[in-house]
Parts: structure tokens; C-alpha cells; sequence
């Protein structure tokens, strides 16, 4: 799971969190969806043009989020309890979405289609 080195021919979206237990989760929620690949975000990740990170707030900072959407990656940033500037900031910074932490997924996986290459 963590760190596996699956080749992919389609968009990678990368889960950034430190929560240990959102990253699971998430990753093993994702993994259901076939065109997806899925991989945890580390220190080592080289995400590229068209891939996705999907990030907590507090784990992805707008800064870094500018920084990614300058190379090209789309980010959707993921907060408990969304506040109006932080959801402009990020917008302002590149991010693709700004969404609360919710148990329904739908608005999750249409973000993640919505910002898909070709969508």
C-alpha cells in the first residue's frame, strides 16, 4: 500500500495526509474506483503533470499547493470545517477544490473526475 511501486498509465492521484488512519481510509476508498491509481504522498513523490494530490489542509499548505499547481499537479484540499479565506486562499494558490471532510464521497469523486486530464 504505502510506497508501492505499481507502474500506472493513468492519472495517480496521491494522498497527503499524516494522519495515519485518514490516509488508509482514503487510500483503500479510492482504490475501489478502476481508474484510478492511488499512491501515498512522501518525501520521494514526484508527482507529474495531470496526476492529483488530494491533501489535508493542515498537510498542505497554500504555499506548497502553489508550488504543486505550478507543475502542473491538480490539488484538492481536504478541511474538517471549511472557512471562507482559507477556501479563497486556496483557490488563489492553484487548488482544483476545497472541500469539507464529509461522509458522503460524491463531491469527492467528482472532483476528482471534474479535474481529471480530458474532463
Amino acid at each position: 500500500m504505502p510506497g508501492a511501486s505499481t507502474v500506472c498509465s493513468m492519472v495517480t492521484v496521491y494522498v497527503l495526509t499524516t494522519d495515519e488512519d485518514l490516509a488508509v481510509a482514503l487510500i483503500q476508498w479510492l482504490r475501489q474506483h478502476d481508474h484510478m491509481c492511488v499512491r501515498r504522498f512522501v518525501a520521494s513523490s514526484r508527482p507529474g503533470h495531470d496526476d492529483m494530490v488530494m491533501a489535508s489542509g493542515r498537510d498542505c499548505p497554500p504555499a506548497f499547493c502553489t508550488q504543486l499547481a505550478d507543475a502542473g499537479v491538480r490539488v484538492i484540499v481536504l478541511v474538517p470545517s471549511p472557512r471562507t479565506t482559507e477556501h479563497e486562499q486556496y483557490l488563489r494558490a492553484g487548488a482544483t477544490a476545497y472541500l469539507p471532510m464529509v461522509l458522503d464521497f460524491s463531491s469527492l469523486i467528482e472532483a476528482l473526475r471534474d479535474g481529471a486530464p480530458g474532463a
